[in-house]
C-alpha cells in the first residue's frame, strides 16, 4: 500500500520474508524486542536522572505527574491516541497490519514500569555526578534500542509512526515533519506541566540535548550494525 512505516525495496511481505532461506522471523523478533527493552532502560536511565526527557516522552511524563498514574501506563495511553490519530487521517488506507504498534507500545509501556521499579532498587542517581552519568548511559541505550527496532523492520511505536503518517499524508519532508510533531508533543506538555503543575516538570537542558544529540546516536549505531543485524536475522 501507498502508507508504510519503513522505507525499504517494494517486495510484499512474503517475497521480502522469502528472498533468503537464512531469513529466521525468531531472530526478527528477538532484535525488535531487544531494542524495546534497551529504549526502556534508556528511559529509565534519562528520567531518574532528572535532567529532562525527550519530547515523546515529556507528554506522558508530565501527565503521570499531574494524574498520577504511572509513567508506563501515560506512555501507553498517549501512544493510543497517536495510533487513533493515524486511523483517523488515513481512514480504508490505514494498513489493519499496523494495529500492531499498540503490541509494541504495551510491551514498551509494561518494561517502562517494570525496569523503573526493579532499577530503582540497584541504581538511582543522587548526586550531580550520577545524574550526568545516568543521562549518558540513558543516551546510549535509547539510541542503541531505536536502531535495533528500526533494523528488525517490524513495527515502529504509534507516537514514532504517526510522523511518518503525517509526512506521506500531506507529502512533506519526514524529517521536518519528525521535527513539527515533537514540537507539538513538547509545546502541548509545557503548557500542560505550567497549567497544571505551576512548573516545568520534565523540561530541562537534557531535552534539548536529546534533540540536537540523538539522532547523531542512532546513525553511530546504525553504522556499526546494520550490516550485522542483517545478517544475523537474515535479509
Amino acid at each position: 500500500g501507498r502508507y508504510c512505516f519503513y522505507k525499504y525495496p517494494e517486495y510484499t511481505s512474503k517475497e521480502l520474508y522469502m528472498q533468503t532461506e537464512k531469513f529466521s522471523v525468531k531472530r526478527q523478533i528477538f532484535v525488535y524486542i531487544a531494542g524495546i527493552m534497551a529504549l526502556s532502560f534508556g528511559v529509565y536511565f534519562v528520567t531518574s536522572a532528572n535532567l529532562g526527557v525527550s519530547p515523546i516522552i515529556s507528554l506522558p511524563f508530565v501527565i503521570s505527574k499531574i494524574t498520577g498514574f504511572s509513567l508506563g501506563e501515560m506512555t501507553f495511553f498517549i501512544n493510543l491516541i497517536c495510533l487513533l490519530i493515524q486511523v483517523a487521517m488515513l481512514g480504508k488506507d490505514f494498513p489493519r497490519r499496523e494495529v500492531f504498534q499498540m503490541a509494541a507500545a504495551f510491551i514498551f509501556s509494561f518494561l517502562i514500569d517494570f525496569i523503573s521499579y526493579f532499577m530503582a532498587f540497584i541504581f538511582f542517581p543522587s548526586t550531580v555526578l550520577q545524574k550526568i552519568l545516568s543521562f549518558a548511559v540513558g543516551l546510549f541505550f535509547s539510541g542503541a534500542g531505536i536502531s535495533f527496532m528500526s533494523l528488525s523492520r517490524l513495527f515502529m511505536l504509534p507516537c514514532d509512526a504517526l510522523s511518518r503518517v503525517t509526512a506521506e499524508k500531506f507529502n512533506r519532508d519526514f524529517g521536518k515533519t519528525k521535527v513539527l510533531v515533537d514540537g507539538t508533543i513538547l509545546l502541548t506538555s509545557t503548557s500542560l506541566s505550567l497549567i497544571f503543575l505551576r512548573r516545568l516538570e520534565g523540561i530541562h537542558i537534557g531535552t534539548f540535548i536529546i534533540v540536537v544529540s540523538v539522532g547523531n546516536i542512532i546513525s553511530f549505531f546504525l553504522h556499526r550494525l546494520t550490516k550485522k543485524t542483517e545478517e544475523y536475522i537474515g535479509f
